[in-house]
């Protein structure tokens, strides 16, 4: 993962190679999962198209919830359209009676992020004070608020004698989340958006 982080600023980790649920520029279905409800027809959730392409009847993972659905409806807007693409934000009817939730990401079955709870990163701290080990920052992960806490400083060599990170300095960082965070590789695909973060 890659980072570009401080008070209110991003950080990146990276993509998967196409599968199904690909877009035109062979990037994965992501899908940001902003709230669910249930309504007679099923599962309601609403959602912002991060990237690749989504067609009613497919099959879809919830991650890190892990549970799979079936898209049986989509709306943009009040318009029912059989497909949508990034940056739409979308109302999605789903077969199956059980689903993920907010801040969880929608992607094909067979092409899922990656759910860890420690990952690797590089940073610029943006922020007035000197990010510190132990210490925990709010953070926001393809639309998922998330608890990270900075538990490392120091690139593959080692760690740096300093475990801080001075306002404007970039640093390898290891962050440790309080649960599951699903996210690409940001070296595989600097466009990703779940291999970005703002901190």
């Amino acid at each position: 993962m890659s980072c570009w982080a401080g008070g209110g600023t991003a950080c990146g980790g990276g993509g998967r190679v196409k599968q199904s649920g690909g877009g035109a520029d062979g990037r994965p279905l992501r899908l940001s999962v902003g709230e669910t409800c249930q309504t007679g027809d099923g599962p309601v959730l609403l959602g912002h198209v991060l990237s690749g392409r989504l067609a009613t009847g497919e099959a879809v993972l919830f991650s890190p919830s892990n549970q799979v659905g079936r898209v049986s409806a989509i709306e943009v807007g009040e318009i029912s359209v059989v497909e949508v693409g990034p940056g739409q934000d979308v109302r999605l009817t789903l077969e199956d009676r059980s689903v993920g939730g907010p801040g969880d990401i929608l992607s094909p079955v067979d092409s899922a992020p990656i759910e860890t709870d420690v990952f690797r990163a590089r940073l610029m701290w943006l922020g007035a004070e000197a990010m510190e080990t132990g210490r925990t920052y709010a953070a926001r992960i393809g639309g998922a608020a998330v608890a990270l806490e900075l538990q490392s400083v120091g690139g593959p060599g080692g760690d740096a004698p300093d475990q801080r990170v001075a306002p404007l300095e970039e640093a390898h960082v290891v962050l440790r989340g309080t649960g599951l965070i699903a996210l690409d590789e940001f070296s595989a695909d600097p466009r990703t958006e779940i291999g970005r973060a703002h901190v």
